[in-house]
């Protein structure tokens, strides 16, 4: 895929999408590296530094052809997004979809992707020393985005789903089990989330509900091992242990 969008983007350089679809194709490669087994760790490092380059240098090539466009700015967001943990990569990401939400305010999607970023900042932190009340902050400014996205498109399930998370990792648990009852009624197909209803139900010894969401995630994947995992864990609680 690589290869071939290089082609094109060689043929006509001029063309922000070709370097908008290569940035997300290079950040694809980085967990196939980290997974070969055949690489050493410094043909690894060395690799991923390249490939984090690449990363780097297409997505802000589709800006520098059209920072006009703002799935380019979307994209330079969510690129960054996924290299939060290398320095100033929160940073750009947040400029980024403040960005696209400058250029198109009337769209809840940009406010909803900087609340993600803002959310995985606050996990960020949370596995550094003395970085709470960072963390509060990052977690306040994602509800305030994505709050924000929802006052856009009342309906729109990817801002609530974000919200139930926020009020998880706030160790608001009730709020978070509300926050996702009513997301149900907006997406009642969503697998990920019939499946994070019922961990939280087992989590709360809530065992008839968890059995509820973990079996409506089972029959809406079959091969949703996460979700019968838990079903399984669920069952053997009940002391169905043929069904466990």
């Amino acid at each position: 895929g690589i290869a071939k969008i290089l082609s094109a983007a060689r043929l006509n350089p001029a063309i922000d999408l070709y370097w908008r679809d290569l940035s997300q194709l290079y950040l694809s490669q980085l967990p196939q590296i980290q997974a070969d087994k055949s690489l050493s760790d410094e043909q690894k490092r060395q690799q991923i530094q390249l490939t984090v380059s690449n990363v780097v240098a297409t997505a802000n090539q589709a800006i520098a052809i059209n920072p006009a466009n703002v799935e380019n700015w979307n994209v330079r967001g969510f690129v960054y997004r996924n290299l939060i943990g290398l320095t100033g990569a929160d940073t750009i990401a947040i400029e980024s979809y403040n960005k696209a939400n400058y250029l198109e305010p009337a769209s809840p999607f940009s406010f909803t992707e900087l609340g993600r970023v803002y959310l995985t900042q606050a996990q960020s932190l949370a596995n550094q020393k003395n970085t709470q009340d960072k963390q509060k902050e990052a977690l306040v400014k994602a509800l305030d985005s994505l709050n924000k996205a929802v006052e856009l498109k009342s309906d729109y399930a990817p801002a609530h789903y974000l919200i139930a998370l926020a009020y998880g990792q706030q160790g608001k648990s009730d709020d978070e089990i509300n926050k996702l009852e009513k997301v149900k009624t907006i997406a009642p197909n969503d697998v990920g989330l019939a499946f994070q209803l019922g961990v939280l139900y087992y989590q709360r010894n809530e065992i008839d509900k968890a059995q509820t969401e973990l079996e409506r995630a089972k029959n809406l994947q079959l091969d949703y091992s996460n979700a019968r995992y838990i079903l399984g864990l669920v069952y053997d609680k009940q002391g169905q242990k043929n069904k466990a």
